[in-house]
């Protein structure tokens, strides 16, 4: 074979006048244009098929057509099918030739090597006949429906080729005139050669071009990759969930995301990427292995980055389908003298053995340009310093893919978009908390769009977002939230064109500090378009409120995640009702990096759960967009009649007034708690101050509308409901009487009281509720005295006015008594002295009575426990005469071991003198402060201690004697008869829950609790020896983990039926009930070892009774628990811990 270009003739010679010339003179020049023409085809416009040489096969006529068509080998030779004429002249002009016959083709002149052979052997190959050249050759040619049955190669696996047959004719071959005379012949016969795919393949091999990848063939090969559209309907919205499982099944829909998992395992196993497809497998598991039971919170987000891939993905199938490869400089050696056709019959949506045009640079347009080199340099020209986590990089050390920008090819493209969608995976994070508001696009591909929030941003990433403008050194031109690498900073506050605004970091965050940054973000930048906010609840299992929500739902249709909006459109965002400990992002959460430290966007809506994690009040959970504004959407006020306003029982309602007109108003209170917002029988929203909570009583209550806060504000106070009664006690002097005015009734806090007692004295002001005047009269008395006296009561904010007369009449009668104060338990009859000068005269009043003779008497032990004072009474009348009630002395004490002394508490009440009986110690004493007398002082294991209280009037009071213990001595094989015993009933009480009917009515987590509550139980009781001993005091951590107190907080906030909640209780008892079992018998030593694995379990009880408390759920209504953990602190008096634990556990117990 002569391969024009395997050597290059590179100069040639100027002829000079009578120069002697010779052939090699003449074969220079030849060969010189020849080379520079045929370099000139291959470097400048390319090699391989132009056009045409479309092969058919007509399965009725048995014959193979090939159209005419136009190809450049990589030696230069330009191929075209030709037709002889009659004088032997070829010409071209024709559409088709037509083969009809076949014989075996010797290559034996040309020698074409490596292609048509194996080793020395020749492949098998046949040449296509058209008819005209079977009159020309008619030997050992045969019809090509013969073709099987000669040879066994099926039509179906045959592969055509056009080959130029270029050699030197023989010179013995030479006739007429001599070769010296006319040259050596070159001779050139294009032949139309028919051969298996298995040689095809073979001399494929040979073929540097062809064997490389074939892009057109890679684009057929990738399954077709479609987002799914998700449209969320008002039913959707029911809660939480529901948007969870809509947005799931979204995703999955039509098994989008295994169809691109296999598109770039084809992709990229056609590449040879194993490390990029390893990168790109492992990131779509870890992100998209959930289903909608377990969705997690960040589901939007993972939706958008799918949808990212998917547009790249496609980005990159777009480009393969009309990929120019890097062809500089074309390897002569690839096809110098043949072109591949392809397979007769064609199986496949591509040719697997035709050659395509493989283009120049100077035709793709993707010559290296003089504007830089490989490197994609743009000067940053300000660091940002918003808080970033660095930007992980997939085949850092480039061995798959090193990419030359400037190239600007379609390889070093499609190595970019690949490099993209690897790195937009690997570096996916939603952890980011603050807002922003990126314009960007709504249409087109990916790379024109804004770089979304939810990627670590860095160097990498900016110079694979965009291939075009990192070609030409402008990546950090590109516009992202995250701008810490880019010149684009604060984008709004530039023209640059765009049609939709991308709002990203508000997601996890309290509604109304996002609304309101958004708003701000709005207003300072003049951003056309609105922001409604919605709430839903977090379950189906919670009341659906009829709400704004509703109402708006109903009004509009079509919402749509775009994680923004566009100019004119209804950017939406859903919050959750109330509090909410699972939604992202608090603190830890998140894929695969941890939250970044610092301010929280919540601010004052966030607080601390009960196992550490953040608490949002009103987290937004989702966002949407509708395509239209409305145009009063936005505007929003709110106003009553009044703002503050003192009610009761008859205050009639308020109405708001309310836009836009049909606005949702709502009181912005706790979720528990009634704000006083109602609708009248006109569908109308009003305030009434009879339904405001107890809670809210004397707080500033405020109203959003339609979710958006208002400076509508009121504060609501009772009126104060009161009476006074009034108490006349005539004093010892002639003209003096007292009277006692005690306040009764509701709603008396903070109150200041005005009194005017109507003699004419200054009006006197007080805050207590009892005060006493006296009346002053002028001997001669009258025999009657009438005061007008009025009480008026102010808080504040409300005042309300009692009045009442004040009459005494002066009368001779004086009764008097030994003693004017009485103990309550003396039933002494005392007598009741009367001087009068009427003939009769009648006393009453409480313990007031007559003895057997006649005689009135008071006696204390009949007088009422409420009365403090007896007015005794004279026909009726105050005679003047009050006794005072002293009340009986009461003896009370507590004891507590604390440390190493025992502590003696003195609770009495009424008594004046104490008397301690500690052990035989006696201790007298006026003062009731505490006692401390230290442990070791006593050697018994317990004493009996006594207090007596008295007081010199109504005499003494016992408490006790008392069995106080001052320590336990356990053994431990009572401590282990005792564990097994426990454990051996509450195994028996499992059964009887199993076998309640009413299990199959529990919910699914009350279910698994039962279930991991008995496995705990299970696992002590084979090794009780071990969990006592404290051998097995490292297996608690993963007994008593943070899940199974959340589940029972989620359980019992769930649950209705009585006897879930009783199984409830009783898991809860048991559960610590085991654990405090297994630790009481370990020595203090042992405890203290242990010390960090208890102290990290036991606040999880204290924070769990508090949630209870929190929620109003009794968690031990028999008080059985606490009795139990009373019980047990005895045994912890030297483990400070421990003993501290239980207190605080036993005062948060409901």
């Amino acid at each position: 074979m002569l391969a024009k270009l395997s050597t290059i003739t590179t100069l040639y010679r100027k002829f000079t006048k009578n120069q002697v010339l010779t052939e090699g003179h003449l074969n220079e020049i030849v060969d010189f244009f020849d080379d520079q023409d045929r370099m000139s085809r291959i470097d400048l416009s390319g090699v391989g098929i132009i056009c045409g040489f479309q092969v058919s096969y007509n399965e009725p006529a048995k014959t193979i057509s090939i159209t005419q068509g136009s190809g450049i080998t990589t030696d230069g030779d330009l191929f075209h099918l030709y037709q002889s004429k009659v004088n032997g002249d070829k010409f071209i002009d024709f559409e088709s030739n037509l083969y009809t016959h076949y014989k075996v083709y010797d290559n034996k002149k040309a020698a074409y090597k490596p292609f048509f052979y194996d080793g020395t052997e020749q492949l098998q190959i046949f040449e296509l006949l058209t008819a005209e050249q079977l009159l020309l050759d008619t030997a050992n040619t045969f019809p090509i429906q013969y073709l099987k049955a000669n040879t066994g190669l099926e039509i179906t696996d045959a592969v055509a080729l056009l080959y130029l047959e270029s050699y030197e004719k023989d010179s013995d071959l030479c006739v007429s005139l001599s070769c010296d005379n006319q040259g050596l012949e070159i001779i050139g016969n294009h032949r139309a050669l028919l051969v298996s795919k298995t040689v095809a393949a073979q001399i494929n091999s040979h073929d540097s071009i062809i064997s490389t990848t074939n892009f057109a063939n890679l684009y057929c090969k990738l399954p077709a990759v479609v987002s799914n559209r998700i449209v969320l309907q008002p039913e959707n919205f029911s809660n939480y969930n529901e948007i969870k499982k809509k947005f799931t099944n979204g995703i999955f829909k039509n098994n989008v995301t295994a169809k691109l998992g296999d598109g770039f395992e084809i992709l990229l196993s056609n590449l040879q990427m194993p490390v990029i497809l390893s990168s790109i497998k492992k990131n779509l598991s870890d992100l998209y292995s959930f289903d909608e039971n377990n969705a997690p919170p960040d589901f939007q987000y993972r939706y958008d980055l799918l949808n990212d891939l998917i547009d790249t993905y496609n980005e990159i199938k777009l480009l393969l389908s009309n990929m120019d490869g890097e062809f500089c400089c074309p390897d002569i050696k690839a096809f110098p003298k043949h072109l591949m056709l392809g397979e007769i019959v064609k199986t496949k949506p591509y040719f697997e053995y035709r050659h395509a045009f493989y283009k120049s640079p100077l035709l793709t347009g993707q010559n290296l340009s003089t504007f830089n080199d490989c490197l994609p340099v743009d000067t940053l020209t300000e660091t940002g310093t918003e808080s970033m986590v660095n930007e992980f990089i997939v085949d850092m050390e480039g061995s798959e893919i090193q990419i030359c920008y400037g190239k600007n090819t379609d390889l070093q493209q499609l190595y970019s978009l690949i490099k993209r969608a690897a790195q937009l995976l690997a570096n996916y994070n939603v952890n980011f908390n603050y807002i922003k508001i990126t314009p960007s696009f709504k249409l087109g591909t990916l790379s024109k769009k804004a770089i979304p929030f939810y990627n670590n941003v860095g160097n990498q990433i900016i110079e694979l977002w965009d291939y075009k403008k990192t070609a030409i050194g402008k990546q950090r031109s590109n516009r992202s939230y995250h701008d810490n690498f880019l010149n684009t900073k604060r984008p709004l506050e530039f023209m640059a064109d765009h049609d939709f605004y991308r709002i990203e970091g508000h997601q996890g965050k309290n509604y109304k500090e996002a609304l309101k940054i958004i708003q701000d973000i709005r207003y300072q930048n003049g951003l056309g378009f609105n922001v409604v906010v919605l709430g839903v609840n977090a379950s189906e299992a919670q009341e659906v409120i009829q709400n704004f929500t509703s109402y708006y739902l109903n009004k509009n249709h079509g919402y749509e995640h775009k994680s923004g909006v566009a100019p004119g459109g209804t950017f939406i965002m859903i919050y959750i009702e109330g509090e909410y400990s699972q939604y992202p992002y608090y603190y830890g959460y998140g894929y695969p990096y941890q939250y970044p430290r610092g301010s929280s966007l919540a601010g004052d809506f966030e607080s601390e759960g009960n196992d550490g994690e953040s608490v949002i009040l009103n987290p937004i959970i989702a966002d949407f967009t509708l395509p239209y504004l409305c145009c009063d959407d936005n505007v929003i006020s709110l106003s009553l009649p009044v703002n503050k306003l003192c009610f009761d029982e008859l205050t009639p309602y308020f109405p708001f007034h309310v836009s836009p007109t049909g606005g949702f108003v709502k009181a912005d209170v706790e979720e528990d708690l009634n704000g006083g917002v109602t609708i009248n029988q006109y569908g109308e929203f009003v305030f009434d101050p009879k339904l405001v909570s107890e809670e809210l009583i004397g707080k500033p209550i405020t109203f959003t509308v339609n979710n958006f806060d208002t400076k509508c504000e009121v504060t609501v106070f009772k009126k104060p409901k009161f009476d006074f009664t009034i108490a006349i006690t005539k004093s010892e002097k002639t003209n003096e009487v007292t009277a006692d005015f005690t306040i009764t009734g509701e709603n008396q806090e903070g109150m200041k009281y005005a009194w005017d007692f109507g003699d004419g004295t200054v009006i006197e002001t007080t805050t207590e509720t009892k005060i006493q005047h006296i009346y002053k009269y002028e001997a001669p008395a009258k025999e009657s005295y009438t005061f007008p006296v009025s009480a008026t009561a102010d808080n504040g904010n409300c005042n309300y006015q009692v009045k009442h007369s004040v009459t005494f009449e002066i009368t001779d009668i004086k009764v008097s008594i030994e003693n004017r104060y009485v103990c309550r338990n003396d039933d002494t009859p005392y007598i009741l002295t009367i001087k009068s000068e009427n003939k009769k005269v009648i006393l009453s009043g409480e313990g007031v009575s007559q003895n057997d003779a006649g005689r009135y008497v008071f006696i204390g032990y009949n007088v009422p426990e409420n009365v403090d004072k007896v007015i005794v009474m004279a026909n009726g009348k105050p005679s003047g005469l009050v006794i005072t009630m002293r009340n009986l002395p009461i003896a009370k004490f507590t004891y507590a071991i604390k440390d190493t002394d025992l502590v003696l508490t003195n609770n009495s009440v009424n008594a004046e003198i104490y008397k301690w009986d500690i052990a035989g110690e006696i201790v007298e004493t006026d003062s009731n402060s505490e006692i401390i007398r230290p442990l070791s002082s006593y050697k018994s294991t317990s004493i009996t201690i006594s207090l007596t209280a008295s007081n010199r009037d109504c005499g003494e009071s016992i408490d006790g004697p008392k069995d106080v213990l001052l320590r336990v001595i356990i053994p431990t094989t009572n401590c282990l008869k005792n564990a097994t015993a426990f454990i051996k009933k509450t195994t028996e009480s499992f059964a009887k829950i199993h076998q309640q009917p009413e299990i199959g009515k529990f919910s699914p987590e009350t279910t698994s609790l039962i279930d991991e509550i008995e496995r705990q139980f299970k696992i002590v009781n084979e090794n009780t020896t071990d969990f006592i001993n404290g051998n097995s005091n490292n297996q608690l951590g993963e007994m008593y983990r943070d899940f199974i107190y959340e589940s029972f907080l989620s359980t019992v906030r769930n649950t209705k039926i009585a006897e879930e909640k009783t199984t409830l209780n009783f898991l809860i008892e048991s559960h610590i009930s085991l654990f405090y079992t297994i630790l009481k018998c370990q020595k203090p030593d042992v405890l203290k070892t242990f010390q960090d694995q208890i102290t990290t379990i036991t606040p999880r009880f204290e924070t769990l009774f508090k949630s209870f408390i929190k929620i109003k759920y009794s968690t031990d209504p028999n008080g059985t628990l606490k009795e139990f953990l009373t019980e047990m602190a005895v045994n912890f008096k030297d483990v400070q811990f421990i003993l501290d634990a239980i207190n605080s556990e036993i005062s948060n117990l409901s």
